[in-house]
């Protein structure tokens, strides 16, 4: 089973959870559902759906084994580490 949520945090702070496969108001299916608070500023609300909307590449020992694209599940599972760079601390959980 897949982690489908995501938590970024900074200094304890939450600043934005998001959730693989989320339905939004209209009931469209989005391949990640963004709910941030009002704690994130928006350099980092930009750089946090730049990084979520961009392919992944997949590495195994060191050895490239593929790409992950948005809307995949390889893609959320390997968000963190990427997200971590923004200076976040990231939570992954069901």
């Amino acid at each position: 089973m897949i982690k489908a949520h995501i938590d970024l945090t900074r200094d304890d702070v939450l600043l934005a959870t998001l959730t693989w496969h989320k339905l939004d108001e209209s009931g469209k299916m989005l391949d990640i559902g963004f709910d941030f608070t009002d704690a994130i500023d928006e350099e980092l609300k930009a750089r946090v759906i730049e990084v979520c909307a961009i392919p992944i590449s997949i590495s195994q020992g060191g050895v490239s084994t593929g790409t992950a694209y948005p809307g995949s599940s390889k893609h959320f599972e390997n968000l963190p580490k990427h997200l971590e760079r923004l200076g976040c601390r990231v939570r992954s959980y069901y």
